[in-house]
């Protein structure tokens, strides 16, 4: 190799001599060897060569007769090899490649872009096609991953026969031209009522007598036991406060697209399974689909401006506020979402299947009693960091844990014992507790609200603290195991029907003095200094008044 070399340079020497380019030193040459370094992928290498400390050129050849203008090889750069897969990218999901150089064996990756799914026709789901005022449901399936979407089709609507009166697939009528109307002050009609229709499928028309129909009156149809089914054919605008309430068999509703209002109660203690609300609608009252026992989904499309539904829920647009949970579903556990500030009353009225529910950080606002009728909830589980509710044992306080908000009344525990913070114990918070026989209550206590221990049926003993001012209205009412109960001398007052059909038959007052029934009936203190007849007067003779002192 080194001979190789020399006849290179040496050839090259020649060249670069009749070019003037070499020149000796004064005195001879002083020589340093330097071995040939080879390159790399990445760095760069060297060749053979002398150099002279003193002139400091460097030469090809010992005898420095071949001076070399670089000694440099450059760095030979990476021989990759293919590419090879090493995650396959899926229809979703990215994947990843690699290069290896074939000479130091460095890699390189290279993320594979998601090719997306490669979806079939749609094609129309056994059992889910359209009906004449039911959506259908359609699907197609990746020929990748399998993976299946689903959509939405319109519904066929009615095909009337020659007059114009009957669907000949379905054979729903189109009008109830017998229903009871009523002049609007705009010129057209209210549906003011059921009049002479005897039907259970009511069609609401578009107009009467040549007029528009814009409104169903409050209370139109409300306690009709007759109606399964409401059609909306358009025009009516406004679907007035508790239209619909109390109508047990109700079990469909078609809401038109041009309703914008729903009012109070609208539909509340319905059958109504699903609810189509159109992307016009832009009020609806809290309550409106309240009570529904058997409502298992509430939409809407992304569309509308004022309101959203997640998982058949629903939810102002912003979704901040949890406005109705559909309370027909068969979950026994529900976490509100993220977010929530405000849970309206009659979000959860009726849900009787819910066992658990989780109030997040985010929730500053419950309604009132709101989780009062879920009769199978065990636990109440509110976030550490929520700043204006607390669960404790499962039961729901106010933050600092001064009020007893609502005690989780499916919980199989026979005996309750208040913590010593609790001042005050919330309106309806033991309602419906079945299977709570003892309640000892804190020695801070100073108000029980109205209905509290309401219809709590196997509740025997009830120990009340010195600490008591008040105890409200209906409080004990319907307590049909509660035989005895001793009134602290600190209580003040004594609602109406406190202790309305209980089973008291032993009332001991500790202080027989002063007290006075309906604003202007003193009761004797030797009567109340009677366990029996003290329990009389509030069971029977003045149940219907408020006791003060």
């Amino acid at each position: 190799m080194k001979k190789k070399i020399a006849v290179l340079f040496a050839l090259s020497a020649a060249t670069l001599l009749s070019l003037g380019v070499f020149s000796a030193c004064k005195e001879e040459h002083v020589l340093t060897h330097h071995d040939a370094v080879a390159a790399t992928c990445t760095e760069a290498g060297s060749i053979e060569y002398w150099s002279c400390s003193e002139c400091g050129k460097n030469f090809a050849d010992e005898a420095a007769q071949v001076e070399l203008s670089s000694v440099t090889v450059e760095a030979l750069g990476h021989d990759f090899g293919a590419w090879v897969v090493v995650d396959p990218a899926l229809c979703m999901k990215d994947g990843k490649q690699k290069q290896t150089c074939k000479r130091c064996g460095e890699e390189v990756e290279e993320v594979m872009k998601a090719p997306g799914h490669s979806f079939g026709d749609w094609t129309t789901v056994p059992g889910k096609e359209p009906t004449c005022t039911e959506q259908g449901t359609q699907e197609r399936e990746c020929s990748v991953c399998h993976t299946f979407e689903e959509r939405s089709i319109p519904a066929n609507g009615h095909v009337y026969d020659d007059g114009g009166m009957i669907c000949t697939v379905c054979g729903a009528s189109r009008t109830s031209d017998k229903l009871a109307f009523t002049r609007n002050g705009d010129g057209g009609y209210t549906v003011a009522g059921i009049g002479k229709e005897t039907g259970a499928v009511i069609y609401i028309p578009n107009s009467y007598q040549g007029l528009p129909v814009t409104a169903i009156d409050a209370q139109a149809f409300a306690e009709n036991e007759t109606i399964t089914h409401i059609y909306l054919t358009g025009g009516v605008t406004s679907i007035g406060e508790s239209a619909f309430e109390g109508c047990v068999n109700l079990s469909y509703v078609q809401i038109s697209n041009s309703v914008t209002e729903i009012e109070d109660r609208a539909f509340f203690g319905t059958a109504l399974t699903s609810v189509n609300i159109p992307d016009t609608v832009t009020w609806i009252d809290a309550q409106a689909f309240g009570g529904c026992s058997k409502l298992a989904s509430l939409t809407t499309p992304r569309t509308n401006t004022a309101y959203q539904t997640i998982d058949g829920d629903l939810y102002n647009k912003e979704g901040t506020v949890l406005i109705q949970y559909a309370v027909g579903k068969t979950a026994a556990e529900f976490v509100i979402p993220d977010g929530v500030q405000t849970v309206e009353k009659s979000a959860f009225y009726n849900a009787v299947g819910l066992e658990k529910i989780g109030v997040p950080a985010s929730v500053n606002v419950l309604g009132e009693r709101v989780f009062g009728t879920c009769l199978s909830l065990r636990e109440i589980a509110v976030n550490d960091k929520n700043t204006s509710y607390r669960s404790r044992n499962g039961d729901l306080y106010s933050a600092d844990s001064s009020t007893l908000l609502q005690y989780a009344i499916g919980k199989g525990n026979a005996e309750f014992v208040s913590t010593d913070d609790v001042k005050s114990i919330a309106e309806g918070a033991f309602e419906h507790a079945k299977l709570l026989k003892k309640a000892t209550l804190s020695a801070t206590l100073t108000e029980i609200g109205k209905g509290a221990f309401k219809d709590c049926t196997a509740l025997e003993e009830v120990v009340l603290p010195d600490s008591l001012k008040s105890v409200g209205a209906e409080a004990f009412s319907g307590c049909t195991a509660l035989k005895k109960v001793t009134i602290p001398a600190s209580v003040e007052s004594i609602g109406i029907g406190a202790f309305r059909g209980s089973a008291l038959e032993s009332a001991v007052f500790e202080e027989t003095e002063g007290w006075v029934a309906g604003g202007d009936r003193h009761l004797s203190a030797d009567s109340l200094a009677n366990p029996s007849t003290a329990s009389t007067f509030l069971t029977d003779a003045y149940v219907g008044d408020e006791w003060s002192r």
